[in-house]
């Protein structure tokens, strides 16, 4: 209807026209009504013939800064040259912009008459953190009396990621996740302290070979009865320290029935909840395993033991964008002999079930999710929600 309309309307002004200078023309002033019906007639073909000729001649481009901070403004610059020195009408341009920010989207309209270049200023606030983004749907060039407008024929610029930095909290170790994660750890090193005493002997230590401490190097590495004994920080060199790791899968799956805004709101609180996490495990020193997609779909494997890797991993997963309806191939997801195995993940619907089966470990699988409303219960694991106060707290 919308498009009717915005056809019908010029062309029923048009006609409008018509009959004004039919009238001007036989009744009142026929020498100064022919004249002014030449330039009707040959003011729009002029206008119609030059917006034809410039829609070959706009180039768009984009310019913003890559990641931006919650609750702060962005600008983007909308570059618009023009390839002729011929005067072209309007150019109108349509934005489109994600839910992640207070704008939404807008139409600019600007001339290009004998301007070869000019700039469109616009400002976004960062409202959820996640990944945004800022595009141009459509591109139209408008003749100057606004009877008519064509898309350019020129490409339009992809759309600019916008990666919005969320807020991550400060979780305590009081909280019972990180206490039923860490007294995993400590009982399956325990156990691998004990499996390795088979590999004494005179002159080595008991199944590691050590190093030097450098830093960045995970606390959780560290023998301290070596070290006192050599006045220095010594790390052990063992492979076996990645089996007692805990395993993170981060999968911010979308149905494509989702609210837009509300999708983004949970992912957005699932970034809060599990990088809050992984701080509060770097902090005890416990590295873990993180894995997830990057832009391609390709499953990504991490061991994040410092800060460092950390915020790496966090500004990389802003610039992913959300895919509807394409979870992580859980199938393809090796958690080997991890000792624990944590599945992150807006909310859990019945379709995710059945794939939670194929990272299933033992007693100690548990997922994090964003929505407990829309979140159905999984036998066999726990799943756990971090409320206002920054606690984790069981899905009942």
């Amino acid at each position: 209807m919308k498009k009717f309309t915005s056809f019908i309307v010029p062309i029923i002004s048009f006609l409008a026209i018509c009959f004004l200078l039919f009238i001007f023309t036989f009744y009142v002033d026929g020498e100064m009504g022919i004249i002014l019906i030449f330039f009707t007639f040959f003011a729009p073909i002029v206008s119609i013939l030059l917006t034809l000729i410039g829609r070959n001649k706009i180039e768009i481009s984009i310019e913003n800064e890559i990641y931006a901070k919650k609750g702060e403004t962005v600008n983007v610059k909308i570059k618009l040259s023009k390839k002729t020195l011929l005067p072209i009408g309007f150019v109108e341009i349509h934005t489109d912009v994600s839910e992640n920010f207070h704008q939404q989207h807008s139409v600019y309209r600007t001339a290009a008459s004998f301007e070869k270049k000019s700039e469109i200023i616009h400002s976004l606030s960062a409202l959820y953190g996640g990944y945004g983004f800022f595009g141009i749907r459509q591109v139209y060039v408008c003749d100057y009396l606004g009877f008519l407008k064509f898309k350019i024929k020129t490409e339009i610029p992809a759309i600019s990621n916008i990666g919005v930095i969320p807020e991550i909290p400060q979780i305590s170790a009081s909280t019972e996740l990180f206490r039923t994660i860490n007294n995993v750890v400590v009982t399956s090193d325990d156990e691998e302290e004990n499996n390795s005493a088979l590999a004494f002997s005179a002159n080595t230590f008991p199944g590691y070979e050590h190093r030097e401490y450098i830093e960045g190097d995970s606390l959780k590495r560290i023998n301290w009865k070596i070290s006192s004994k050599r006045n220095k920080l010594m790390v052990r060199l063992d492979e076996a320290i990645s089996s007692v790791q805990p395993v993170v899968v981060f999968d911010l799956y979308r149905e494509k029935n989702n609210n837009p805004k509300g999708a983004v709101m949970r992912e957005e609180h699932l970034y809060e909840s599990v990088f809050g996490l992984l701080t509060l495990f770097i902090k005890h020193g416990i590295g873990c395993k993180f894995i997830h997609c990057d832009a391609s779909g390709k499953i990504c494997e991490s061991i994040v033991e410092n800060e460092d890797i950390l915020n790496q991993i966090l500004f990389a997963l802003l610039t992913v964008p959300v895919l509807t309806d394409n979870p992580i191939d859980y199938n393809k997801i090796d958690i080997g002999g991890a000792c624990a195995v944590i599945a992150a993940v807006p909310f859990i619907s019945t379709n995710y079930v059945s794939a939670l089966d194929c990272i299933r470990n033992k007693n100690n699988s548990c997922a994090i999710v964003a929505d407990t409303i829309n979140t159905v219960s999984v036998p066999s694991y726990d799943i756990w929600f971090m409320d206002e106060n920054n606690d984790f707290k069981l899905v009942k």
